[in-house]
């Protein structure tokens, strides 16, 4: 699913409301279920996983019927039509029961979650790094562990604009030596692309070289011997 079409099947299937469907997807973000594809909405092996054990110890609670109804007895409540007290009494009585047979059932068990393989190679070994998730958020580690101990914070992968040396992601860093922010090719070692700014995707038609966006909407090239940059300077002076 994209977005769009995620909440369509929701209100085709009467499961949530307007002003609930901003939340239903920031939640399954947020709890890593699901990961941005372009503009496709992915499951993660978590999601799946996750999904996997509701269906199989909680078939009611996650059946689209039961979700469509609870919102309707919701609004009924709402209107007066019906009591607080009677929707989650018929609701507890039956889910008590499902929630001891689960609790019995997976007590003590471990769930294995398939790695999540991302798209960055490890800069000491090459090897592809996976997703993990730790006491403080996700992170980045080596799929060579325990070989390679390298691991990483998660990058800022909020850029729109691909690479354009090499049409990779490009991902925003913050260097290690002065502290400050610049974009830089997720396919490194390989395309060695960095700028201080986002790329536009267009090219300077004096050199060749690639524009970037400044400050206050201006463009300027990156080229910094590009003719057009000594004219700005000039002006500037």
């Amino acid at each position: 699913y994209t977005e769009g079409s995620l909440v369509k099947f929701l209100e085709e299937n009467g499961i949530g409301r307007p002003s609930t469907y901003t939340t239903i997807i920031t939640t399954i973000l947020k709890r890593n279920y699901v990961k941005r594809d372009g503009k496709s909405l992915v499951p993660t092996p978590l999601g799946e996983v996750t999904n996997k054990l509701m269906k199989e110890n909680f078939p009611d609670i996650v059946n689209y019927e039961f979700t469509a109804e609870m919102e309707s007895d919701l609004d009924e409540i709402e209107q007066g039509n019906a009591e607080l007290g009677e929707v989650l009494k018929n609701f507890y009585a039956p889910f008590e029961k499902e929630l001891a047979t689960a609790k019995e059932k997976l007590d003590n068990a471990t769930v294995e979650i398939p790695d999540d393989v991302s798209e960055y190679k490890c800069e000491l070994c090459g090897e592809p790094l996976i997703y993990k998730t730790g006491r403080y958020g996700r992170f980045l580690a080596c799929s060579a562990y325990p070989e390679c101990k390298n691991t990483k914070p998660m990058p800022e992968d909020d850029v729109k604009v691909p690479c354009p040396k090499c049409g990779s992601k490009l991902i925003k860093r913050n260097s290690k030596k002065t502290g400050k922010k610049f974009y830089g090719c997720s396919n490194y070692p390989t395309c060695d692309f960095a700028s201080p700014n986002v790329p536009t995707g267009e090219i300077c038609s004096e050199c060749g070289g690639f524009i970037l966006s400044g400050v206050r909407g201006r463009k300027y090239c990156m080229n910094g011997e590009c003719p057009t940059r000594k004219k700005t300077e000039k002006k500037q002076k």
